[in-house]
């Protein structure tokens, strides 16, 4: 393999290691947000809904609501770091050129794909952040796929 080989490989699994880095840390903020918010709103609407002093149905449908509405923003914050911490462990392998790291990219970025999809197909419309995600994170599967300087960099038979 030629110098020039060598220093366009490393310079495209640190770029896209880099990415990874960028985008755990977006998730992981993301994360922490969501379960806090979510925590906090469970625990406000439950001290709004119980300071009414009303017995009646509909305070108990707005308090099984309200607990669904909080467990929703919980999972989906957990989610949310579970693939940040993912993402960063992959940048990590990324940097250190580890063999599983070539299919913890191909999964992670192939995760993101998927939830730009769903989020896109439960209403959120196209945003240009969606496009831009699904757009790099494709390039990325491609890449790492198809090149075969990536794939023996990280220990694939190419």
């Amino acid at each position: 393999m030629t110098a020039s080989g060598n220093a366009q490989t490393s310079t495209t699994v640190v770029v896209v290691a880099i990415f990874l880095v960028i985008l755990a840390v977006l998730n992981i903020c993301a994360g922490i947000a969501v379960v806090t918010g979510g925590a906090l709103l469970g625990a406000g609407a439950n001290a709004i809904l119980s300071s009414s002093g009303s017995t009646n149905s509909s305070v108990a449908a707005a308090q099984q609501v309200a607990g669904a509405a909080t467990g929703g923003l919980i999972l989906i914050g957990l989610l949310s770091l579970g693939l940040g911490f993912g993402a960063l462990i992959d940048a990590v392998g990324l940097f250190l050129r580890k063999p599983w790291s070539y299919m913890g990219t191909l999964i992670v970025a192939g995760i993101y794909i998927a939830l730009q999809l769903i989020g896109i197909l439960l209403g959120s419309g196209i945003q240009v952040s969606s496009v831009i995600f699904i757009v790099l994170c494709g390039a990325i599967i491609f890449f790492f796929i198809t090149d075969a300087q990536v794939k023996r960099a990280l220990g694939q038979a190419a």
